[in-house]
């Protein structure tokens, strides 16, 4: 059987065999890099099969991958052999890819109750109103009241920002990142950038590099956020209060506010890689850790924030010492009612950092 003939890539394909002799080292090394880049492509594509498709089933989706990333080995192993299906094998390539490459994110999916709504906030002078805060009640993680509130805050009033690290399931390396804005009398806001999940769809980490999920900027009262993770996900949250002046935290917050409005309007996928949690984050992470670029493995942040000196009440304390009484946990768990929840774990921050100082 003769391979499907394609001309413009069988004309490449042939240039690329009849190159000059004159200059076998730059033909060998051409050749290299065709395949170390075709080997990369057929590799991505078959990740689009296995974590990037939406309508076909898990199983089919597994099975066409392996034979599309074993079709591709093969070709490359004996490329002697495989070289007139090659054309072939890249127009196959390319219809995986092209139709996944022009996916576009989408406000307006079957979204889950905790990412239903779009926060977005209007400036008017110095008057702040915040649309769609996130204030869940939680029975268990999986029952709860869907509340959604309006808040009003003063920029004038905006004085501090605060530092969340959450780990789960004993992993140290990596964790996840959110920040509160204490707005003093008015209240605080807390932010949290996560994979925005649609019903019925779990998520997972290769899943979040194939644009399988949008992203959503969380902002929420602080008993909601953090409390579902330390009284209910039993995650271990740190919170630690930044020495940072006002002005930064006010440029931060209208920052983020501009990011918030932007994805209501035209919204992102979340990534991995290059979109999660801190990376999107990176400006405010940069308050913490000055020298941060595009970081993954987040999970020492608290480690470098405090090597730069920018924790309050952390003179003449040792890490450790300081990273256990920032641990929130201990002074929320026993609660039965999270009405005081910032209030509860802040005064025991004070008081432990105050014994500890003490020592």
């Amino acid at each position: 059987m003769r391979p499907f003939a394609v001309p413009f890539l069988s004309r490449i394909l042939s240039r690329l065999r009849s190159f000059p002799e004159c200059h076998p080292r730059l033909q060998k090394l051409l050749c290299i890099l065709f395949y170390l880049v075709y080997f990369c492509f057929g590799v991505w594509c078959s990740g689009i099969l296995i974590y990037g498709t939406r309508n076909l089933p898990e199983s089919l989706s597994a099975v066409l991958a392996l034979v599309l990333f074993l079709t591709v080995l093969l070709s490359i192993l004996f490329r002697k052999r495989f070289v007139p299906f090659l054309p072939t094998i890249l127009l196959i390539l390319v219809l995986i890819f092209l139709p996944w490459s022009l996916r576009r994110p989408s406000n307006d999916r079957d979204w889950q109750p905790s990412f239903s709504r779009n926060p977005y906030a209007v400036i008017d002078g110095d008057k702040v109103t915040v649309y769609h805060v996130r204030n869940f009640r939680y029975r268990t993680t999986d029952q709860f009241d869907v509340i959604y509130e309006t808040r009003t805050y003063r920029l004038s009033r905006l004085r501090g920002l605060d530092f969340a690290l959450s780990h789960w399931d004993g992993i140290s390396v990596i964790g996840h990142t959110m920040f509160s804005f204490d707005f003093g009398e008015d209240g605080r806001l807390a932010l949290s950038v996560e994979t925005r999940l649609a019903q019925n769809v779990e998520q997972g980490t290769f899943q979040g590099i194939f644009k399988q999920y949008e992203v959503l900027w969380i902002l929420a009262d602080e008993r909601d956020l953090f409390g579902l993770r330390t009284n209910y996900r039993k995650e271990e949250l740190y919170v630690y209060p930044l020495n940072v002046e006002p002005e930064a935290v006010r440029t931060m917050f209208l920052g983020t506010v501009a990011k918030i409005n932007r994805l209501k309007e035209k919204p992102e996928f979340y990534n991995t890689l290059t979109e999660n949690c801190t990376t999107s984050l990176i400006s405010l992470v940069r308050l913490v850790a000055p020298k941060a670029r595009m970081i993954l493995l987040n999970g020492n942040l608290d480690f470098r924030a405090w090597r730069h000196g920018v924790f309050m009440f952390s003179e003449g304390v040792e890490f450790d010492a300081y990273q256990d009484a920032c641990h929130i946990n201990r002074y929320v768990e026993p609660l039965s009612d999270l009405t005081d929840y910032s209030s509860v774990f802040r005064q025991g921050i004070r008081e432990t950092l105050r014994t500890n100082r003490g020592k």
